[in-house]
């Protein structure tokens, strides 16, 4: 059966508490391959590690997506900073 988010790369910030944690477990649950991105005082290793369990497919990126300004390899893809 597929899922709505099934062969999509997710990149939820703000995924290490609250309201942004639900959105990565739900996109996980979808199928999306899910970046859990979050400021270094929150614990998003614990929310990735939470959707692997789950089945899901997770990593943690521990630094701001607004200061970035070079790509940075995670895992099998590039996280590339935004375009202004």
């Amino acid at each position: 059966m597929s899922r709505r988010l099934d062969n999509k790369v997710a990149i939820v910030t703000g995924a290490g508490t609250r309201i942004g944690e639900t959105i990565a477990h739900k996109f996980a649950k979808e199928g999306a391959k899910v970046t859990v991105n979050e400021l270094p005082s929150d614990s998003i290793e614990e929310v990735a590690y939470a959707i692997r369990q789950s089945g899901g497919t997770a990593i943690a990126y521990l630094r701001s997506c607004t200061y970035s300004t070079s790509p940075v390899r995670s895992g099998r893809f590039w996280l590339r900073p935004a375009r202004d």
